[in-house]
């Protein structure tokens, strides 16, 4: 009997269809969890082991930022990876304020399906590397 690690991502994002793409295309890759809401997110990421977080820069209860930056004050057991998604056309002072909360990636809406699944699957063999 063989044991399968089948990593969690944790997907965030105010738009339902956005939700529903991530889902499609990652789910495949491993445990797709989806919410609109950040606070809700911080809730799952309190509950379970998450390896993987994709979050939308702008939703209306807090921004992706703000979320990152509270999830690295939680001082989780892991440490997972973070992807922020944005349709801020200024992805350079973006990327200078990822600096604060070490995110791993930026990836520009509308992603590229590859670009997604690559960043994604980069970001899971390292984590899965460290275990």
């Amino acid at each position: 009997m063989s044991l399968t690690i089948q990593p969690r991502i944790l997907c965030v994002d105010d738009e339902l269809f956005i939700l529903n793409a991530l889902n499609r295309h990652l789910r495949s890759r491993g445990e797709v969890i989806t919410t609109p809401s950040a606070s809700e997110a911080l809730e799952i990421l309190s509950r379970q082991t998450i390896d993987l977080i994709i979050t939308d820069m702008r939703m209306p209860e807090m921004s992706g930022l703000e979320l990152l930056k509270r999830v690295k004050d939680m001082e989780l057991p892991n440490d997972p990876g973070q992807i922020l998604l944005t349709g801020n056309s200024e992805v350079q002072d973006t990327q200078e304020m990822l600096i604060t909360v070490g995110a791993n990636n930026i990836l520009r809406k509308p992603w590229v399906k590859e670009e997604l699944v690559s960043a994604v699957n980069q970001l899971l063999k390292a984590r899965l590397r460290g275990l």
